[in-house]
């Protein structure tokens, strides 16, 4: 996994889609000579969703769970990010704009046309998980995750994700995501903020491996925009927003991500 540039990396954090002035000239400059920060664009959504398409087509899942590893051992966000980005782009439909009452897209939510602010998209990226689920969003995740070799996780990296999702089966039944995010920082050896941790969960709520019977994660079907939520002051994402404990880990999801890892396959029948 490529080192980051600290000073490029906090201007990325620091970039606001709002107020881009905000960013001066000479930052901007440093941060995209970095690899961090990148020109807006304009694409149709025919463009966005072919760029997805091609992107999920040239991904590997076992990188993208490689991957996804070496960011649970070593607290790497973007290196998670791409397992909710597969994890969507598993059922994406394709096909062309949808003209419907509303200004976007019914299937992905994506305009007919826009500009892609790629630098807020790649600031996103960094949060470990996909923040919207537009195939411009998907495409700009998996492009980067194809571009970077993040190498093989270690023992110690599996043996991290094992204790989360020991400590996920040990919930209680009314366990909500709000509650075991919290508990997940608490694990020795986890370095992880308060909205990482947050986004782990709905990361493993896109690649279904916390998902309800009723609410499946998008390895099983894909989900357009209109998503149910649990309640109207819900602010987590679909479909971990229904997940309780007793809904427990989902062991399939487990092997479709890691049948590579005997450790983690086999992580059930311990």
């Amino acid at each position: 996994m490529k080192a980051i540039d600290p000073r490029a990396l906090k201007i990325l954090k620091a970039y606001s889609p709002n107020h881009p002035e905000e960013t001066s000239p000479d930052d901007f400059a440093y941060a995209k000579r970095a690899g961090l920060c990148f020109d807006s664009i304009k694409l149709s959504h025919d463009q966005s969703v072919r760029w997805a398409l091609n992107e999920f087509a040239s991904c590997d899942r076992n990188q993208i769970a490689d991957a996804f590893l070496m960011g649970v051992g070593l607290n790497q966000p973007r290196a998670r990010a791409g397992l909710s980005a597969y994890a969507v782009m598993t059922h994406f439909p394709a096909h062309v704009f949808v003209a419907s009452p509303y200004p976007y897209c019914p299937i992905c939510a994506s305009y007919e046309e826009a500009n892609v602010d790629l630098s807020f998209i790649n600031a996103c990226r960094w949060t470990g998980t996909i923040i919207g689920r537009e195939p411009e969003i998907l495409a700009f995740y998996l492009q980067q995750h194809n571009a970077e070799d993040f190498g093989a996780p270690t023992e110690a990296h599996i043996r991290t994700f094992i204790a989360i999702l020991d400590l996920i089966a040990a919930s209680p039944d009314a366990e909500t995501p709000t509650s075991l995010h919290k508990k997940i920082r608490k694990l020795p050896g986890i370095k992880i903020s308060v909205d990482e941790s947050r986004h782990f969960l709905e990361a493993l709520g896109y690649s279904g491996i916390l998902q309800t019977t009723e609410h499946l994660g998008f390895i099983y079907r894909y989900h357009g925009p209109a998503v149910p939520s649990k309640s109207h002051h819900s602010d987590w994402a679909y479909p971990v927003d229904f997940w309780i404990g007793k809904d427990g880990v989902n062991v399939d999801a487990i092997k479709y991500w890691f049948s590579g890892y005997p450790m983690i396959a086999s992580w059930h029948n311990r």
